[in-house]
């Protein structure tokens, strides 16, 4: 799907290119008459708004940890992440587990609810790691606490970065400090792979809604429930800038 996506918006660019000058149009195109170029015109807003969903789909991508990395098999309590969005994101998690606090299961739940969804992953068995196959330059997430969590980033020199500390020793649910906190950092040069430590044993926090933006405008793939929002936005905006210009000027 999203190959296709993606080549509708190598067309649509074309397509702009050659509405947008006569010295721009190909000796076939020259042909078509000036009824059909109209219309082709008058077609142009859809095209440029698929264009635009798509580029504005790069800047930055989440991982809400409800479903795999097929976006239709939903993950279950239990679960280890793993490598599992390494082909599709290029990602790996280190000590990453599914948890579904609604479910109870563990003593915690009810005092780390999940930022979306379901599912929060947690720290199992020691400190939680993130590692990009390409450098990124900004990740985020929303955390639970139940020990002071430090945030590590490192370059792609591997080299540490300054440090994120939590706000507070701990903002479990009754510890009435805000649930969710958001933790970010920032590098633009890229940042290689991320190290997140509450107790060294594990246990600690709950993590959602990964964020991350691939450093130099490198590629990334929004998960296939954004992808489809995208482009239904970009088609209205393509409707309405279209709608607009047949619209006679005695309408306005």
């Amino acid at each position: 799907m999203l190959r296709a996506v993606v080549r509708c918006a190598v067309s649509s660019a074309d397509l702009v290119a050659l509405f947008n000058g006569p010295h721009l149009v190909p000796t076939r195109a020259r042909s078509v008459s000036k009824d059909m170029a109209g219309r082709m015109r008058m077609l142009r807003p859809w095209f440029v708004g698929a264009a635009l969903v798509v580029a504005t789909s790069a800047s930055a991508a989440t991982i809400t940890f409800e479903t795999r990395s097929n976006g239709l098999t939903p993950f279950v309590e239990g679960d280890s992440v793993g490598g599992e969005f390494l082909a599709t994101s290029g990602i790996t998690l280190t000590n990453a587990t599914i948890v579904t606090p609604s479910l109870n299961t563990f003593v915690f739940d009810a005092e780390s609810p999940a930022h979306s969804g379901l599912n929060v992953v947690i720290d199992d068995g020691g400190p939680l790691s993130i590692v990009f196959a390409s450098p990124v330059s900004a990740v985020s997430g929303y955390f639970t606490y139940f020990a002071p969590l430090t945030l590590q980033a490192f370059d792609i020199s591997n080299a540490p970065l300054a440090p994120v500390l939590s706000a507070f020793a701990g903002n479990y649910g009754s510890s009435g400090n805000p649930v969710n906190e958001l933790l970010a950092i920032t590098f633009a040069p890229g940042i290689s792979r991320v190290l997140l430590t509450g107790d060294p044993a594990g246990g600690s926090f709950t993590f959602d809604d990964l964020t991350y933006t691939v450093a130099n405008g490198g590629p990334q793939v929004p998960e296939p429930a954004t992808l489809w929002m995208l482009c239904l936005g970009g088609l209205y905006l393509g409707w309405r800038r279209g709608r607009d210009r047949a619209s006679p000027a005695s309408d306005l």
